[in-house]
């Protein structure tokens, strides 16, 4: 019944007030960038032997999934969008291709 009713009306109500939010802030900002590294990396810490036993661990877990996504994308994932943002750039100077 919970997954159900969190299916049917909580994510849709969720998803739905973000699309309407107008709400502007570097903290909404800094939680949407460090998202997909959370997302990508929650799922190796929260399977198989380094699954946390304790609330404990999963706290520990958790903030350190927090700071190695927050890394992940101030050292990694902004300067390759930023690379690829110039060699994509109309105008800029392209290899020329033999």
């Amino acid at each position: 019944l919970f997954d159900l009713v969190a299916v049917v009306l909580v994510w849709p109500i969720l998803v739905i007030g973000g699309c309407n939010s107008t709400a502007s802030s570097r903290w909404l900002g800094w939680l949407g960038a460090i998202s997909y590294p959370i997302y990508c990396l929650h799922y190796a810490v929260a399977i198989g032997p380094l699954a946390p036993t304790t609330p404990g661990m999963a706290l520990g877990y958790g903030t350190a999934i927090i700071a190695v996504a927050w890394l992940a994308d101030r050292y990694y994932d902004q300067p390759v969008r930023a690379w690829l943002a110039r060699r994509t750039t109309p105008g800029a100077r392209q290899p020329v291709s033999p």
